[in-house]
């Protein structure tokens, strides 16, 4: 349980930038390495002259460890003959040095004990260049503390690191030039370059103790990075534990439904084909009915239109009749209503005097009610507009 839970937080792959100087001129030496089974694995090791091109290789949600070797970097040793305490070796290095303005931290090689410190200005402008590229280091160190992780370690007398020489008695020089030598650490080949990564991912898994004031600020670093983990580890998980939930719905919802799709056709088959032809025979009556009424309307609505048409004067122009009109306008889901036994006749007469015999004449017809005139405007002088109604009386 305990491992599972540092694989969720952590994961089982590292990297180690380390940003190292050498006759002025910056370098970024990139590690990775991977743990199968209690041994690791190099993935990938190269040294890039630009921050540009290094950042391409970094993965965003994997353990990044940092050490700044550069010449901001100042680096002392303490010759005591006795081993001190972290600020005690600050002090007997640096003496006046104001710790509010100064980051340290202290190394110990086989009793040659070393300060490194940085301004905490320098560092924290680092750190805001390496967050512009989606950087953030969960472990920060200074100049080659780390390497005290790694003398048990060494298979050589010496080995050459980015920008230093290390001896297994402990002593440390800084040279001038890189070697592009191989390094064997066990039963790992590595880069001189890599190194001090490789020291710095040893001391975190070995859970070395750092010495120094830089312990919050990278307590605080790998806080931030375990969070970011997990909540981009927790988001996918849930995502995925809920697609899971909703697919198994959906299987097993398909499955009852296809089962009981299956049941009820076997059981009602019999029950679907009766009640199948019933309705062939209810919708063949309702289209004989409708067929009889649609006939006979036709059949009043041809011999009225026709009656109106023979009578009509010259002078009157029909534009629009219409029998059995609506009394409101028709609408989805609403019953159509009809004004029966009603004709609306609307256009316009160029004679008044016409117009009025007109429809006398029609009112004075056997199926004729009644007729209202529901509108008459003036339109110009030879013509008015009009509109009326026409009440039957289909009885007669």
């Amino acid at each position: 349980m305990k491992n599972w839970l540092k694989h969720i937080v952590e994961g089982n792959s590292y990297q180690g930038l380390e940003i190292f100087e050498i006759e002025g001129k910056i370098w970024y030496a990139l590690l990775h390495v991977q743990k199968e089974k209690d041994e690791l694995h190099v993935r990938f090791e190269k040294t890039f002259d630009s921050l540009d091109k290094v950042t391409s290789h970094i993965h965003r949600n994997t353990i990044l460890f940092l050490t700044v070797n550069t010449s901001q970097i100042l680096t002392r040793r303490v010759d005591v003959a006795s081993k001190i305490g972290s600020e005690q070796m600050v002090v007997t290095a640096f003496p006046n040095l104001d710790l509010e303005n100064f980051y340290f931290q202290t190394m110990d090689l086989n009793g040659n004990q070393q300060v490194a410190i940085s301004k905490r200005d320098y560092l924290g402008s680092l750190m805001e260049e390496l967050a512009g590229y989606g950087l953030s280091p969960v472990q920060v160190a200074l100049g080659t503390t780390p390497v005290q992780f790694i003398l048990g370690h060494m298979d050589s007398v010496e080995i050459f690191g980015s920008n230093y020489k290390l001896s297994q008695d402990g002593k440390l020089e800084m040279t001038h030039n890189s070697s592009d030598e191989k390094v064997k650490m066990g039963e790992l080949m590595l880069s001189s370059a890599s190194i001090t990564s490789f020291a710095q991912i040893l001391g975190h898994l070995k859970r070395m103790p750092e010495l120094g004031n830089l312990v919050t600020t990278n307590m605080f670093l790998f806080n931030e990075f375990k969070n970011r983990r997990l909540f981009h580890f927790g988001l996918r998980w849930s995502l995925g534990i809920f697609l899971g939930i909703l697919l198994v719905n959906f299987l097993y919802y398909s499955s009852y439904q296809s089962e009981l799709g299956n049941m009820e056709i076997q059981a009602s088959a019999q029950q679907q084909l009766n009640l199948f032809n019933a309705m062939q025979e209810r919708v063949a009556l309702k289209e004989e009915k409708l067929m009889a009424v649609t006939n006979a309307v036709n059949s009043k609505s041809s011999f009225y239109l026709d009656r109106i048409a023979l009578e009509l004067p010259s002078s009157v122009l029909l534009d629009k009749i219409t029998y059995q009109p609506t009394l409101k306008p028709v609408r989805d889901g609403k019953v159509i209503e009809l004004q029966e036994k009603v004709i609306l006749v609307a256009g316009v007469t160029q004679s008044k005097l016409e117009f009025i015999a007109w429809t006398s004449e029609l009112e004075n017809k056997v199926w004729v009610d009644k007729v209202e005139i529901e509108s008459y405007e003036y339109v110009s002088k030879q013509r008015d507009r009009f509109a009326l109604k026409m009440y039957l009386d289909e009885a007669k």
